[in-house]
């Protein structure tokens, strides 16, 4: 469906569910287009090559997308939550991710750094050519209390918001 979509020239988007579904649609927009990036806001970094034995998992999404050649650059921003097997992959992934924690974030902001500068260092690190996964608990916990993974930290709605603003 999404790549006839595509082909029709329709800019195509997914609302909701887990972060498992959209690698069908990111697996259509890289036989569409030669390189794009991701640009992720969220908790959790999703590079586990399974969870609980399902390769294809919510917490395996963005591992999953690296394996698509078109996808040139994962940036990552809002990270708060992963495991040693997930730091690996940033490690390794010889400058493919990059990532942005969330305590990184907050270090920059006490030492005098605006959020406008680091938005456009964020946004430095993306091609021309952006899909976005947005995962609601990027967001602090108070702004989604039902959200199954919450995690302290996290950006306010207004800084997700400035942040798509500068991108776009």
């Amino acid at each position: 469906t999404a790549q006839r979509l595509l082909q029709e020239g329709k800019m195509v988007g997914l609302l909701g569910g887990d972060h498992s579904t959209p690698l069908g649609f990111l697996r259509a927009l890289s036989e569409r287009y030669e390189r794009f990036g991701i640009l992720q806001i969220d908790a959790h970094a999703d590079l586990r090559r399974s969870y609980e034995g399902f390769t294809y998992s919510h917490a395996s999404i963005m591992y999953n997308a690296l394996k698509l050649p078109a996808v040139g650059r994962l940036v990552q921003v809002g990270i708060r939550d992963y495991c040693e097997e997930e730091a690996t992959v940033m490690q390794r992934a010889m400058g493919r991710v990059k990532t942005f924690f969330d305590s990184d974030i907050n270090e920059a902001v006490y030492s005098g750094k605006t959020w406008n500068e680091i938005c456009k260092d964020i946004i430095n690190e993306l091609p021309d050519l952006v899909y976005i996964s947005f995962d609601i608990d990027g967001l602090t916990p108070d702004h989604c209390p039902h959200t199954g993974t919450p995690v302290p930290g996290g950006m306010d709605f207004n800084q997700v918001k400035f942040l798509l603003k500068q991108l776009a």
